[in-house]
């Protein structure tokens, strides 16, 4: 069974500043400000991106494998190497879509290193500081990566054709910051992003917040209420300052206080800005060329797990065979609990049958999945549902435009607007 652990980041929201740009197609004053079919309107009179990925890497320089230090340590209980693994991939978006479980997955891969680093739990933030260090970004992003043991190192150089990644779903909904940082840091890495329907990972998102705080008595449907005329005033700011200007003005501290919310509450207010992903994207689309980044939707790899699992390894460049149908347990249907539901950790056995397969050193790998602490059987009100579904399908319909289709699928989310 697949299943999945999520990551949290505390957010905020705020107003935003009313601004018309002549050098768009965009005008506010043929728009409805009562319609909640027109909230994202300035995000959808864009083009540039028609047809951009297709999931395909093609050959580029080789990103250096190993790093060493200025200090290097030295220990008496361990003999250590002064190497450290240099990352090739980020799973970088998005959050509650179950990019963690699919990184403890693909850790089970003898060519992926065990070195990565997940940071979706207890996200360290560097990339997406306020405060960042140019000078010494990659030093600083380098620290957290483990120097290697000698046996490690030797036994990775005989590989050759090994990986390491971080795990890092929260960089997507900062990509004003983290885009240009990444690709300055890390020219050469290859970046994924798995995608939910938004609206189904933004009640995830609240039952998991909702947790936290003991049950907090704000529903589901009076956080919406709040955050949508925010998107609403924040649009506008993003016809002229992007994704970068609708964030800070989400984060704002000034609609804060207009909520009675404190910067340092714990409820984010950004359920539904979250699961804006084509404008999020947009920053990694001016950055990075499309031969290194890989989108996948969430339910593609509910439908059919090990296609998913061969398309991404064959974009890692590493073996796609070890994740053939015939290495995954069939005696149950994935299902959707079993792939986003799970927050505590717990050991069972892995869902790769190695049987008859060469990596038979595998034969008792373990993963670490998380224990659901919420009903993923839980649905919002089927109202609340389709009045999101109309905020959603135009911004949606643009996401879908950014992939070749010739080259890779990415199928829209079918929506029911015409019930309410």
């Amino acid at each position: 069974m697949f299943l999945a652990s999520f990551a949290f980041i505390t957010g905020a929201a705020c107003l935003g500043t009313f601004i018309i740009m002549n050098s768009t197609n965009f005008s506010w004053g043929h728009i409805d400000q009562n319609d909640d079919q027109t909230i994202f309107a300035p995000f959808t009179s864009r083009k540039k991106w028609k047809s951009y990925i297709t999931n395909q890497p093609t050959n580029h320089p080789a990103n250096p494998k190993l790093y060493y230090p200025r200090n290097c340590p030295h220990s008496q209980k361990y003999t250590k190497s002064c190497a450290k693994p240099v990352p090739s991939f980020i799973f970088a978006g998005s959050e509650f879509a179950g990019a963690s479980y699919v990184f403890q997955m693909l850790k089970q891969h003898p060519q992926v290193a065990k070195a990565s680093v997940d940071n979706s739990v207890d996200p360290t933030h560097i990339f997406d500081k306020e405060e960042f260090d140019e000078a010494n970004a990659f030093e600083t992003y380098i620290s957290q990566f483990p120097f290697l043991k000698q046996h490690v190192l030797t036994t990775m150089e005989e590989k050759q054709n090994w990986i390491v990644g971080e795990n890092a779903p929260h960089y997507l909904y900062n990509s004003h910051v983290t885009a240009k940082r990444i690709k300055d840091t890390l020219p050469h890495v290859k970046l994924v992003f798995f995608l939910r329907e938004p609206i189904a990972r933004a009640y995830s998102q609240y039952l998991f917040e909702n947790s936290r705080l003991n049950d907090s008595k704000l529903t589901f449907e009076s956080l919406i209420d709040l955050e949508l005329p925010i998107l609403r005033r924040c649009g506008h700011t993003s016809t002229q300052t992007g994704w970068e200007g609708f964030i800070r003005c989400h984060k704002g501290s000034e609609i804060r206080a207009s909520w009675k919310v404190s910067n340092d509450d714990q409820l984010g207010f950004n359920f539904l800005s979250k699961g804006m992903y084509y404008p999020a994207l947009e920053p990694f689309l001016n950055h990075f060329p499309s031969s290194q980044l890989f989108i996948i939707r969430t339910e593609d790899i509910l439908l059919n797990p090990s296609s998913s699992f061969q398309q991404l390894s064959k974009f890692l460049d590493i073996d796609p065979t070890f994740f053939a149908e015939r290495n995954f347990y069939q005696d149950d249907q994935l299902t959707e609990q079993e792939l986003l539901s799970f927050n505590s950790i717990q050991n069972i056995q892995s869902t790769i049958k190695p049987k008859n397969h060469h990596y038979h050193h595998h034969h008792h790998s373990k993963i670490q999945p998380f224990f659901s602490l919420i009903n993923v059987n839980e649905e919002p009100k089927l109202s609340t549902r389709y009045r999101l579904q109309r905020v959603f399908r135009h911004l949606n319909d643009k996401l879908i435009d950014i992939f070749d289709h010739s080259k890779t699928n990415f199928n829209a989310w079918i929506y029911d607007v015409d019930r309410g």
